[in-house]
């Protein structure tokens, strides 16, 4: 059984948005699922601040998910701004509120 993380903090530091916590909360969050829950520090991927691309996010995204298998535990941790966009594809069974849920990347304040 492989465990995996992605764990990504963003603070948006120099914009009107910042935050101050988010990448302490990765760290902590890492440390934890060592400690307690047994993940190998080589299978753990944190992106912070400005390395927090949508690109990389996708890429690491992508790693977390390659060879996956039933049993694995696969672990994806975000400490940063987020939002809701109108459901294009609106289906009341899925989003009965009509909104879907987004994460905003480093590049997407820029």
């Amino acid at each position: 059984m492989a465990k995996k993380a992605v764990l990504v903090g963003i603070n948006y530091p120099g914009t009107d948005y910042s935050l101050k916590g988010c990448v302490n909360d990765v760290m902590a969050m890492s440390d934890i699922l060592t400690k307690y829950y047994g993940f190998p520090t080589g299978n753990k991927r944190m992106l912070t601040d400005a390395s927090a691309t949508t690109a990389n996010i996708l890429e690491r995204l992508n790693w977390l998910v390659t060879g996956a298998q039933p049993g694995d535990v696969l672990f994806f941790h975000y400490s940063g701004h987020g939002s809701q966009i109108v459901d294009k594809d609106y289906d009341t069974s899925q989003e009965p509120d009509k909104l879907d849920e987004i994460i905003y990347s480093y590049r997407d304040w820029e």
